[in-house]
């Protein structure tokens, strides 16, 4: 049994390994991956409350055209659309809800008193959802007959919608959840890279990254006080058939 399952797998992988280059043609492609969504703030004081770098799940799609002008090089043009989902949460000492709240002009109730005096604690959560529609350029080079590596950029449009809840406990009691929606779009340029495995002259399994040069402004609450500028790295694994 064992003799038969290596002489299978070695049977696959000559016969990979004989397979023509990518063609060229009209492709279609669906990813799945990791974005991480890197913030900087506007301020000190809201670079020491909020949430920092978020991680969640992405999913996407690319459809465009292969054009192979070699058996060593060549191009993909294609439109990309991303959509991730990333979340971040940052736990608040006693000390930063007192700064919280003489930030937000909370002193009422007590709040800014009780965090000065080590009577309160809190959780600030942040829910981002990120779209991203862009055009590309690649340049691919084949090393062997089975893997490549491209290389390129993106020109598009990004946006973001973000969920910051801020619960308080103070003097041993709740208080009501602070809920405030920020959002921001703009440009977008992503860098490619990546690598591919070329199962055949058709089908192709890639593992890239983008990486944004330019980041996005975002802003929300009230008189818009929360700013910051984001950038969404995203890492995907994905599977691309050419007809």
């Amino acid at each position: 049994m064992r003799k038969k399952t290596l002489i299978g797998v070695l049977g696959l992988v000559v016969a990979l390994s004989g397979a023509s280059y990518a063609k060229s043609g009209v492709f279609v492609s669906g990813n799945v991956g990791l974005p991480i969504t890197d913030p900087t703030y506007s301020t000190d004081v809201q670079a020491a409350l909020a949430p920092s770098t978020g991680v969640g799940y992405m999913l996407g799609a690319d459809v465009g055209y292969q054009q192979q002008i070699n058996d060593k090089v060549g191009f993909r043009y294609y439109l990309s659309y991303n959509f991730s989902q990333s979340f971040a949460s940052k736990n608040l000492s006693a000390a930063q809800v007192g700064m919280l709240a003489q930030a937000n002009g909370g002193m009422a109730n007590g709040t800014a008193s009780a965090g000065t005096n080590g009577g309160a604690s809190g959780k600030i959560s942040a829910v981002n959802f990120n779209h991203l529609v862009a055009l590309n350029v690649d340049y691919f080079i084949n090393f062997t007959k089975m893997f490549s590596g491209y290389v390129g950029a993106g020109l598009g449009y990004t946006a973001y919608s973000i969920n910051n809840t801020t619960n308080l406990t103070v003097g041993g009691h709740a208080a009501p959840a602070d809920i405030r929606n920020i959002s921001g779009d703009g440009f977008a340029v992503p860098i490619n890279l990546g690598v591919s495995l070329d199962l055949g002259d058709s089908q192709r399994i890639n593992l890239g990254t983008k990486i944004p040069i330019v980041a996005t402004d975002v802003k929300g609450g009230p008189n818009n006080i929360q700013r910051a500028s984001l950038r969404n790295y995203i890492v995907q694994l994905g599977y691309s058939y050419t007809f």
